[in-house]
């Protein structure tokens, strides 16, 4: 049994960019207190999420979302961590999905 590595590189290709781009950045953006859910890999203290509204010079509405560790009364951000720690989650967990459902692909003959 041999497995087809073009076809696993393929899967891992599309899962990164799911996980990251998609879900972690996009999703993201969206429901910003998701993050919370990896941060504690990250901090050991509390997270606090801020999103701030803001107006651009071009018009419209922007925001703008960070994401903060408060350990022993030192606030810091990891809002790149974050979306880091979980666009990695997402995407291994969409790989394992993806690779299970494709198996037989996996499987040279």
């Amino acid at each position: 049994m041999k497995l087809n590595m073009m076809t696993l590189g393929v899967l891992a290709g599309v899962s990164l960019f799911i996980g990251f781009v998609i879900f972690s950045v996009g999703v993201g953006a969206i429901f910003p207190s998701m993050h919370k859910l990896t941060a504690p890999l990250i901090c050991s203290g509390e997270v606090q999420v801020e999103s701030v509204q803001y107006y651009p010079s071009s018009g419209g509405v922007g925001w703008k979302n960070h994401i903060y560790c408060i350990e022993e009364g030192n606030q810091r951000e990891i809002t790149l961590p974050a979306i880091g720690v979980t666009g990695l989650i997402a995407s291994v967990i969409i790989f394992v999905l993806l690779a299970f459902r494709m198996r037989k692909s996996l499987v040279l003959p």
